[in-house]
């Protein structure tokens, strides 16, 4: 009658792969196999047998990036078409914003608030922080704190 050895029971024969790497690396792998209680071992073995299991989630993050680069693509198409089609009214608006930007009582607002932190209620009820590093953080904060009356 032949006795089975219950420590051989349930391993496979697996041949050795040596791997040469720096010692760094190998430093590296001693302490994330000592914090995760395994042998060097099994932790390269862990890795390699779940080396492709990421392929799918990056082939998904490469189909997302070539979908917002031609969103990207587009929009500076119409920009460009923008651009061409109203030189004169992008000029003015330009030149209102700048006016905007400059007048006395931006200015008087941005040089009271000028790196300070603030927390605003948007009309949804959520809250955003800002901190005012610019004067057009002090018309950010206007434009979000604004909340209209009921129009009916």
């Amino acid at each position: 009658m032949e006795i089975e050895d219950p420590t051989t029971k349930n391993q496979v024969s697996k041949p050795n792969v040596g791997v040469r790497v720096p010692v760094k690396t190998k430093d590296e792998l001693i302490q994330e196999s000592k914090e995760l209680g395994m042998s060097i071992s099994e932790l390269v073995e862990c890795h390699l047998l779940n080396r492709h299991k990421h392929k799918k989630e990056v082939e998904d993050l490469k189909k997302s990036l070539e979908c917002e680069r031609e969103k990207i693509e587009l929009l500076n198409k119409q920009l460009e078409a923008y651009k061409k089609v109203n030189p004169l009214q992008q000029s003015n608006d330009v030149v209102q914003m700048e006016n905007l930007l400059n007048t006395d009582r931006l200015k008087q607002l941005f040089a009271v608030l000028s790196g300070k932190a603030d927390e605003i209620n948007l009309p949804d009820g959520k809250k955003m922080l800002i901190t005012y590093n610019r004067p057009i953080d002090v018309l950010t904060a206007m434009i979000y704190s604004f909340k209209l009356k009921n129009t009916n």
